[in-house]
């Protein structure tokens, strides 16, 4: 189950996403918000995967042999949710470093630059 915030977060994205698009040949015009687009993406699939991960059940019909016994033990959390929130947090961290990045290199271009 997604929280209301995640998907608020998700529709502000694609708004986004789709004022990137239409607005593209303006924004390559913009050298300076190049960098800016992948950190974007990047978050933009952790909101899609947050989203899908709601979306599946938290607990999973997998059924797993227990050491040879005939009993039966679910598995806590389906497989497809299990990548689902690979995915996330794997996409949250990259965005996050190619953000710092790009900031990083900004910064040093500003005070590299003369007076």
């Amino acid at each position: 189950m997604f929280q209301f915030g995640e998907l608020l977060a998700l529709c502000i994205g694609l708004v986004a996403l789709v004022y990137l698009l239409a607005h593209r040949r303006r924004i390559a015009a913009e050298p300076a918000l190049h960098p800016f687009v992948v950190p974007f993406l990047l978050m933009l699939v952790a909101w899609i995967a947050t989203i899908l991960e709601g979306v599946y059940p938290e607990s999973g019909d997998i059924p797993w042999l227990v050491f040879g016994q005939e009993s039966l033990s679910v598995a806590r959390r389906s497989i497809t949710s299990e990548l689902l929130n690979l995915a996330e947090h794997a996409a949250y961290a990259a965005g996050a470093v190619g953000l710092l990045v790009v900031l990083w290199r900004n910064r040093r271009a500003v005070r590299k630059a003369p007076s």
